[in-house]
């Protein structure tokens, strides 16, 4: 059991653990703690946002009317159009209750009148293996 405290230890020795608080203005507070868990240090880091970092799937694509009686459509901006392949739309148990394949239409209608009332999640697939995750309420 020494031997295994000692090993833990040593681990946790060359192991540094941070804790940070995000802020809006790009500065992160961070603390660096010892391997007891006493913190040791603090100090703010800067951080830099480059364009491919920037999450911009929020804003490229829009889901109307939100919730739904059934019927509601996708708007994908252009960007995202010249790389989307495909929308798989899941109910809330993850079983695929419709595939759209993306053409060049940027506008998409969707059906799920047919279905329970819930919550669905909508996935955009791009060409880039990224995916883009949208909900909908049917009610």
């Amino acid at each position: 059991m020494k031997n295994f405290t000692l090993f833990l230890m040593l681990i946790f020795s060359f192991t540094t653990l941070f804790a940070q608080i995000g802020s809006s203005n790009g500065l992160k507070l961070r603390f660096k703690y010892d391997a007891a868990g006493n913190q040791t240090t603090r100090y703010l880091e800067e951080v830099r946002v480059s364009k491919k970092d920037i999450n911009v799937t929020s804003d490229v694509t829009n889901l109307y009317p939100n919730p739904t009686h059934g019927y509601f459509k996708i708007y994908l901006d252009k960007d995202i159009l010249q790389n989307a392949e495909n929308i798989n739309i899941f109910d809330i148990s993850g079983r695929i209750i419709k595939q759209v394949r993306i053409t060049d239409n940027s506008i998409y209608e969707i059906n799920i009148s047919g279905q329970p009332r819930g919550i669905y999640l909508i996935n955009i697939y791009l060409t880039d293996n990224r995916i883009i995750t949208k909900k909908i309420i049917k009610q």
